[in-house]
């Protein structure tokens, strides 16, 4: 039996950076040069886990805006990204006038209200620091806790750190699914078990499926390395190698081993402190696999 796709919108303002985020998702990095504003809105589709996604990218000019609007094009939509240049404050009030319409068209007109991501966007490198920008993003978090009346997620992304973007995409897609809070407990209760402090589990495209973590620092540092692992890996896979488990110390033990989930690569990266750990590690890690496999291969169905 066919399965109705979830319905994903990109929206914001012109020149936000929707499509540059969408590019950096499927990986369309020579995309990036020379974009043309969205005219209308332009769909894609695409699978998770199986799982058709209707990708849409609603043009950010006011006329297509309007024209969104009018015509219903945000029916039926179960997860909302909505992007704010943070380099831009000369249009912030343009920017949360068109959020507060497109909620409010929710409010009156939709069935159902769309998991919201709110993403503070152009937070580039250079900039992570910059007094302005941080007074930008002060700002807008303002505007959006006096806004806002309900739950909403926030990131600050940039394409110049694909890493960023990928965390957003992938915190939205999690939102959709009735067994995320069940794989993250399977998690927890690893990191328990092997005294770790940082779990994290990336699909091939590293897009995350579940991580939870008991140091914040350990944590950022295996941000830092989990994407570009995987990224490794599915390059090595392509030219007929495979990893079966990467160790590396730094500042403690990186554990990084690949699972076959239905057919599909996934990959669990692990922080610890202690070497003396990775024995329990390894005992541990058949009955994780087991446990992924067995969550994962119906996480987007309702039990």
């Amino acid at each position: 039996m066919a399965k109705n796709p979830f319905k994903v919108v990109f929206c914001g303002l012109d020149n936000s950076g929707k499509t540059s985020m969408l590019l950096v998702l499927e990986y369309k990095f020579s995309l990036l040069t020379n974009l043309s504003p969205t005219k209308g809105i332009e769909r894609e589709e695409f699978d998770v886990l199986g799982y058709p996604i209707m990708k849409w990218d609603v043009g950010g000019q006011s006329r297509y805006r309007v024209d969104a609007l009018k015509t219903s094009k945000f029916d039926a939509t179960d997860l909302l990204f909505y992007v704010v240049d943070i380099q831009d404050p000369n249009r912030f009030k343009e920017a949360f006038q068109f959020l507060q319409e497109v909620l409010g068209y929710f409010k009156e007109s939709s069935e159902k209200f769309p998991h919201l991501v709110i993403c503070l966007h152009k937070v580039d490198p250079d900039l992570t620091n910059d007094h302005q920008i941080l007074e930008n993003i002060k700002i807008c978090e303002e505007r959006l806790q006096k806004a806002l009346d309900f739950k909403y997620q926030i990131f600050r992304t940039t394409i110049y750190n694909n890493w960023s973007v990928r965390k957003a995409f992938s915190k939205g897609l999690l939102q959709l699914s009735p067994k995320s809070h069940l794989l993250d407990s399977i998690m927890e209760d690893f990191l328990a078990i092997t005294k770790s402090d940082t779990l994290l589990l990336l699909d091939k495209d590293a897009l995350i499926f579940s991580e939870s973590y008991h140091d914040a620092d350990n944590y950022e540092l295996s941000n830092l390395i989990a994407p570009h692992l995987a990224t490794m890996a599915d390059k090595l896979f392509k030219y007929g190698k495979e990893i079966e488990v990467f160790e590396g110390k730094i500042k403690g033990w990186i554990y990084f081993k690949p699972i076959d989930v239905a057919g599909r690569t996934f990959y669990i990266v692990i922080f610890n402190k202690h070497i003396e750990s990775l024995e329990e590690i390894n005992y541990a890690l058949p009955d994780l696999t087991q446990k992924i496999t067995n969550t994962l291969q119906t996480f987007f169905i309702s039990s």
